[in-house]
C-alpha cells in the first residue's frame, strides 16, 4: 500500500491528477477489503469467546452493535465458517486481494460440490476459486465456479421424476394499454443456449451508412428478438390456429385506419391494449387481412 487509511481519507481528490485518481481506485479498494478482513477478525474473536452482551446470540449482538442487518451479520458468519478451515483464503482476504462479494461466490460454489467428491478435489476447487478471484469480479468468478462444478460433477444432478416439476422454463408477459409488451422469464441451460445461439447472429452491430451502430447491446438484442419472431412467423413450420398462421384481432374504424389516426383495440390476451393507426397500417402491409364490418 502506498498510503495509509488516514492519508487516503484526508486526500483532497479534486486536486489529484488523472493518473493519481486511477491509481487511487486500486488503493482504496484494497483498503476497503482489508477493513472487511479486520471486521471479520473482530467478529471471529467475539464469536470464539462466546460473547453475547446479553443478547440471545453473537449474531444479534453484532447486528445491534454494528448497526447492520441480521442478514449482513449472518453473511459475515458464513464467511467466517469458510475462513476457519481455509488458511489460503484467509491470507487472500487479509491481504485485501479478495472481498466480501468474492467470498459469497466461493461459499456458494463450494456448497454445491457433490458429497461424493473427495477432499483433495474440494481443496483444489477452493484454491482455484481464490486464484481466479484475484483478477476477476464476482460475476466473472461465478462463471468460473460453474466451470469448476461442471468439471467436478460432469454428469450433473439426477433428473427429477416429474418432468413438469423439473422444468425451469418460465415466461411472464404483461401487455400495456398502448400495445407495448413487457416480459421476463427463465430458460433451462439447453433452451437458453438455443435462444442465445439464435439471437447472437441477429444482434451483431450493424453500422449505419455514416458510422457505427449506436444501439446499446440491450437494444440490439431486443431488435434481434423481434427479427427472430418475424422469421418464426414466416417459417413453413410456424404454429397455426384454426388453419391460419399466428394472427391478431384488431378493431378500429376504417376511417381511422385510412387516415392513420385514432387507435385499434387488440383482442385476445391483450384485449385491454391498443395500437396506433400507423402501427396497424404497418402490420397490414405484411399480413393476410380479413376485414370484418361490425356496423
Amino acid at each position: 500500500m502506498e498510503k495509509t487509511a488516514d492519508a487516503v481519507l484526508a486526500t483532497p481528490w479534486w486536486q489529484a491528477s488523472d493518473a493519481d485518481l486511477l491509481a487511487a481506485l486500486g488503493e482504496v479498494e484494497e483498503l476497503h477489503r482489508r477493513a472487511y478482513a479486520a471486521t471479520l477478525a473482530v467478529h471471529a474473536e467475539i464469536r470464539s469467546r462466546g460473547l453475547t452482551g446479553g443478547y440471545e446470540s453473537t449474531r444479534v449482538l453484532v447486528h445491534d452493535a454494528a448497526r447492520i442487518s441480521v442478514m449482513q451479520a449472518r453473511r459475515r458468519e458464513t464467511h467466517l465458517d469458510l475462513l476457519a478451515t481455509s488458511p489460503g483464503t484467509q491470507a487472500a482476504v487479509d491481504a485485501g486481494l479478495i472481498g466480501a462479494d468474492h467470498l459469497d461466490v466461493i461459499v456458494t460454489t463450494l456448497a454445491k460440490i457433490p458429497a461424493d467428491v473427495d477432499l483433495e478435489d474440494r481443496v483444489q476447487a477452493e484454491t482455484s476459486l481464490v486464484e481466479h478471484a484475484r483478477t476477476l469480479d464476482a460475476r466473472e468468478l461465478k462463471y468460473a465456479g460453474r466451470q469448476i462444478l461442471a468439471w467436478l460433477d460432469q454428469d450433473g444432478p439426477e433428473p427429477a421424476d416429474d418432468p413438469v416439476e423439473a422444468s425451469v422454463n418460465e415466461l411472464h408477459i404483461d401487455t400495456f394499454r398502448d400495445g407495448r409488451v413487457r416480459f421476463i422469464g427463465e430458460l433451462g441451460a439447453e433452451e437458453g443456449a438455443l435462444l442465445v445461439g439464435l439471437l447472437d447472429p441477429l444482434a451483431k452491430p450493424d453500422p449505419a451508412d455514416h458510422g457505427r451502430d449506436w444501439r446499446r447491446p440491450a437494444q440490439r438484442y431486443g431488435d434481434a428478438f423481434v427479427e427472430l419472431l418475424r422469421l418464426c412467423a414466416n417459417a413453413a413450420a410456424a404454429p397455426v390456429d384454426g388453419g391460419e398462421r399466428p394472427h391478431l384481432t384488431l378493431t378500429m374504424s376504417w376511417q381511422d385506419l385510412r387516415d392513420q389516426v385514432g387507435r385499434a383495440q387488440l383482442g385476445g390476451m391483450a384485449e385491454l391494449a391498443s395500437l396506433s393507426a400507423r402501427q396497424v397500417r404497418r402490420l397490414a402491409c405484411d399480413a393476410k387481412v380479413t376485414p370484418m364490418v361490425l356496423d
